[in-house]
């Protein structure tokens, strides 16, 4: 679980599309985490076993395996234009007494071990395109030099003083045994790099590019968070997403254009918005409909409404516009224009609804932001609305003339309970999802056409699952 700490955090693939949204952690945090996985490896290096060697004439070695293996320290680094370097450093291990048998034409038996000083490990992760599937996963390259074999000495101890002579002679046998031991931690130590960073990494990855679909009512949708493009500079990473939604009944792509983003790199965690993100999710909500229909509100008619004083109010709401968010000057504001509300009475006793006026309206609402994750869950960012304004366009009355007093009273009414409403069905939007830590102290910045949600990590000891 903790290499999955590691390895939620490389993403990115290159494309053409231009992203609405991002993703950036610095190299400390990579870092922290990091280090978090060097029992792992080790778990992984003492567990390899060497097969029993018989290929050297008159010689016969036992299974090899390492007794004892150390690191001295997991070192991570963003290498600029090229992926994150991933070094292991300053590791020393023991090879486990064995049996073994040398010598012709009189046969010698003992015990053989091994030790080895000052080795070390580099490998390159980088984020590439499966042209098969599509999708972005992580690959491990290891450079020429990436392991050094250090200082191996090979030890034995045989049975009777003769036989110690013969095996002390064998130079054939150390330079054999040296060689088996630096092959097998040359195809190890790959291996080992696959199995916690590339599996766990490339499994994060599928969930970020395809995280679930939001539901609001009946219908649902989909936030299309494939990979765009991938920096490695300033001493972070920084992947870029499409960030666009589309209803999953009728997918399409938005006509609209995310603004530039702008990565500021001051904290463990940055998360970046453009409007863009949220004004297609709303395109997508115009476009099925959804809100369109007849709800029955809270609230009373005027009591200067002759017809049915004090009868509970029913709305059938529909939208000429999409809503159309702005992020600018430490403001997120949501305008909501041409809002038509056709308004009717629910009669006493019978339930009848009665019409009675339509109010077209155009109505500003700002947004507030929070990023929420309870204790091994995973982190969410809530968006909430809350109505600044309104202003009305037109009004047609069946019911004779309007008191624009009470009027203007229960339009308000109505659309801070029609902005409830949506508060309370749109889910959080799904953010970077880091197993073994959560988000602390975050803090937003809202201009340019971009929401900013910076966070420090800090360990979350309850995490028990990869959550994205």
């Amino acid at each position: 679980m903790r290499s999955c700490l590691f390895l939620a955090v490389l993403s990115g693939v290159s494309g053409s599309d231009q992203p609405g949204a991002f993703s950036s952690l610095s190299a400390s945090t990579l870092n922290r985490a990091a280090n978090n996985i060097a029992d792992v490896i080790v778990k992984d290096l003492r567990a390899i076993k060497l097969p029993a060697m018989n290929k050297i004439p008159g010689v016969q070695i036992d299974e090899l395996k390492f007794d004892d293996f150390t690191i001295g320290s997991v070192d991570v680094s963003v290498k600029a234009g090229e992926g994150l370097e991933f070094s292991l450093k300053d590791m020393s291990n023991t090879v486990a007494h064995t049996h073994f048998c040398a010598g012709w034409p009189k046969k010698c038996c003992g015990e053989l071990w091994a030790s080895a000083t000052g080795q070390s490990f580099t490998a390159l992760n980088k984020i590439v395109l499966n042209e098969t599937s599509g999708s972005a996963q992580i690959v491990t390259s290891v450079p020429v030099g990436g392991f050094v074999a250090g200082d191996i000495q090979i030890h034995h101890k045989m049975e009777g003083f003769l036989c110690e002579a013969v095996a002390s002679g064998l130079g054939l046998l150390n330079s054999a045994v040296i060689g088996v031991v630096k092959t097998a931690l040359q195809v190890a130590f790959p291996l080992i790099i696959v199995g916690v960073v590339e599996k766990p990494g490339n499994l994060i990855l599928g969930h970020l590019e395809h995280p679930p679909a939001l539901g609001l009512g009946a219908e649902k949708f989909k936030l299309d968070n494939s990979f765009v493009s991938v920096d490695y500079s300033n001493n972070r990473i920084s992947h870029y997403h499409k960030g666009e939604f589309k209803s999953t009944v009728a997918p399409k792509n938005s006509r609209q254009t995310p603004g530039q983003l702008t990565v500021s790199g001051d904290r463990d965690v940055e998360l970046g918005f453009s409007d863009y993100v949220f004004n297609t999710l709303f395109e997508s909500i115009k476009a099925e409909h959804i809100g369109e229909h007849q709800i029955e509100l809270p609230i009373k008619t005027p009591t200067a409404l002759k017809l049915c004083p004090g009868c509970p109010a029913v709305v059938l709401v529909t939208f000429k516009k999409r809503g159309e968010c702005t992020f600018m000057g430490g403001k997120a504001i949501n305008n909501l224009n041409g809002m038509k509300f056709e308004i009717g009475v629910k009669t006493k006793p019978l339930g009848i609804v009665a019409p009675l006026f339509t109010v077209t309206v155009d109505a500003q609402a700002s947004i507030a932001f929070d990023l929420t994750q309870d204790s091994g869950k995973a982190p969410n960012l809530k968006a909430t609305f809350a109505l600044d304004s309104f202003s009305q366009k037109d009004v047609i009355s069946v019911v004779g003339e309007i008191d624009t007093q009470d009027l203007n009273r229960d339009i308000n009414a109505v659309l801070t309970a029609l902005l409830g409403k949506i508060n309370g069905l749109v889910p959080g939007l799904p953010i970077l999802s880091v197993p073994g830590v959560k988000y602390a102290n975050p803090s937003f910045t809202v201009d340019n056409h971009q929401l900013t949600v910076q966070a420090d990590f800090v360990q979350d000891t309850d995490s028990t699952q990869i959550i994205v």
